[in-house]
């Protein structure tokens, strides 16, 4: 998913019991609005890892933002990168990434198992695999 999609999700976009994240939305400098393209709009599918650890960090919630700030609004991406990803990078002695490489490896992955272009596409919110360029 985007970073904005991500910090858009709400608890209600959760399909847990189908395994599944119902992408509808997306925050683009503090505002929420549609996803990037039309394309955004979609069905992703989790493994039953991410499936269990969103079910217990959620623990009881029922509604509302799943990532939000202190203040309760919504988080950015550069702030996401600066005051988590950079240090953790770090901490673990890796080179330093940002959310979009999450994207691009779940992307490549994909390609790697061979899975159908347009189940790729369709995962990663893309109208082509033309879109992401060589993965």
């Amino acid at each position: 998913m985007r970073c904005g999609e991500l910090c858009a999700l709400r608890v209600e976009d959760l399909k847990l019991e189908h395994g599944v994240i119902i992408v509808t939305r997306s925050v683009w400098h503090g505002i929420e609005g549609p996803t990037k393209t039309k394309a955004g709009k979609r069905v992703v599918y989790l493994d039953s890892v991410t499936v269990k650890m969103l079910r217990e960090y959620l623990r009881d919630r029922k509604t509302g933002r799943i990532f939000e700030s202190r203040s309760g609004g919504p988080l950015g991406s550069s702030e996401i990168n600066r005051k988590f990803l950079k240090p953790l990078c770090k901490r673990l002695g890796i080179p330093v990434g940002a959310m979009h490489a999450f994207r691009h490896g779940r992307a490549s992955q994909m390609q790697r198992a061979q899975l159908r272009g347009d189940f790729v596409t369709s995962q990663i919110g893309h109208s082509s695999l033309k879109i992401c360029g060589r993965l």
